[in-house]
Formats: structure tokens, C-alpha cells, sequence
């Protein structure tokens, strides 16, 4: 997480008061999904058929040698 904006500091704060959050809402079974850009896309990914109609600019798949 520290590559992208938010370092471990933060994100354990976050955390901490999402839970406590939760917790306080009676929450179970949350399930947590991951917007945006973080993370890498695995070369698997682009080579799948559900994902043929998406545009990937050259220098996404030349700078790893794909």
C-alpha cells in the first residue's frame, strides 16, 4: 500500500476504525472489494476471452516485455 499514496500508518488507522465501524453496525460477513488502480494487472488477465474488446495502450504490455 505504500506504493500508492497510502502508507502502512494510515492504512492500519483505517482499518482500526472500519472495524470498529462494523462492529458497531452489527456487521457479519462483510465482504471488502478494491477500487481503482492499486495493484498490478497479471498477464493472464489481458489474455483472457472476457476481456478481448478492452484497449490496452502499448507501453501497459511493452514495458514488462508481453
Amino acid at each position: 500500500m505504500e506504493r500508492h499514496g497510502i502508507g502502512i500508518p494510515s492504512t492500519t488507522i483505517m482499518l482500526h476504525e472500519m472495524f470498529k465501524l462494523l462492529q458497531y453496525a452489527g456487521c457479519k460477513d462483510v465482504t471488502f472489494v478494491r477500487l481503482g488502480t492499486s495493484g498490478g494487472i497479471d498477464f493472464h488477465t489481458y489474455n483472457d476471452e472476457r476481456f478481448k474488446h478492452v484497449k490496452l495502450y502499448k507501453n501497459y504490455t511493452k514495458d514488462y516485455g508481453y
